[in-house]
């Protein structure tokens, strides 16, 4: 997401700030003529894409998926309870970053699909 917003978003936005100097107030994610990206947008993207796919899966359901998926690795990659901890405290850090939270001192009034956005293209990465 900070590459995301250091690079790619800033062709579209109107002020050229990075991730940690982008103001509260200002979306996160913007359409290709600058406009925040809505939820309608993107659920309209959502659809096309989960049905050229063929599948039936909604955006709640595919981030509990993911999350659930997140976990399982976790305490099988992990050696100890300390790793599992830390690892997870990882996990819950990505989930703050998308619903927001930039830092422990910054918060932010995101759109809960922003969050879907964030664990979808972490699925994608993965």
């Amino acid at each position: 997401m900070i590459k995301y917003v250091n690079s790619e978003r800033r062709q579209f936005a109107n002020t050229q700030v990075k991730f940690n100097d982008l103001p509260d107030g200002e979306p996160l994610f913007l359409s290709n003529r600058g406009t925040p990206y809505t939820y309608s947008a993107f659920y309209s993207n959502w659809t096309t894409i989960t049905n050229h796919a063929g599948i039936k899966l909604n955006p709640h359901k595919a981030r509990h998926w993911f999350v659930t998926s997140m976990l399982r690795g976790i305490y099988e990659q992990s050696e100890t309870a300390a790793q599992i901890e830390d690892k997870k405290k990882q996990l819950v850090g990505a989930f703050q970053i998308s619903h927001g939270q930039r830092s422990s001192v910054k918060s932010s009034s995101k759109t809960r699909f922003q969050g879907h956005m964030i664990i979808l293209i972490g699925g994608i990465l993965r």
